[in-house]
């Protein structure tokens, strides 16, 4: 049995400041998504927002790019388990619904130069979900191609390019598997 240090209070306080820091970042960087364009948010804005000091917003996230990257999880997380197939078409529609409902951010989102990292996100949380599955296939690149497959579907979606009822998308989205 491997050793295991036991967590100490100091421990538990510090890991309880870095999560509540950490919130407040996001929380902070989500109501200025909300009031304003992406592109006119500025890192000094998401640490005032926060209440945060310069150095200690700077030890949790490097730029506002980042923060994004970090907030996005949720949303990612019911098309990582699609692309490996295990989609759940309930959580995909409440995914969809939410995208939806909030369809000028996520236009914005897919219109900037956010893309590519939104992408590298989806693409590593498959990879992890792939590396389990025994694959021949290196699953960086399976991962890439799924995710990029995936964004292009909301991208077309989002922006009206092709229009689908958010049911019929959240099934085509769970039968998409590597």
């Amino acid at each position: 049995m491997p050793y295991r240090a036991a967590m100490t209070y100091e421990t538990q306080e510090t890991d309880r400041r870095i999560r509540r820091t950490r919130a407040a970042i996001s929380e902070a960087f989500i109501r200025l998504m909300f009031s304003r364009r992406y592109d006119a948010i500025r890192t000094a804005d998401v640490i005032a927002e926060a209440g945060v000091g310069r150095s200690t917003f700077y030890e949790h996230f490097r730029n506002k790019d980042e923060v994004l990257v970090a907030v996005i999880d949720p949303l990612f997380i019911p098309l990582a388990d699609a692309a490996v197939g295990r989609g759940d078409v309930y959580r995909l529609q409440a995914m969809l619904a939410h995208l939806w409902e909030q369809r000028s951010l996520g236009r914005m989102l897919f219109a900037s130069g956010l893309l590519d990292k939104l992408q590298r996100k989806l693409a590593a949380m498959i990879a992890v979900r792939l590396e389990g599955m025994g694959r021949e296939e290196p699953a960086a690149l399976i991962a890439a191609g799924a995710a990029a497959g995936q964004l292009a579907m909301l991208k077309q979606w989002m922006t009206g390019e092709v229009a689908c009822p958010v049911p019929d998308l959240a099934r085509q989205l769970a039968k998409r598997t590597v």
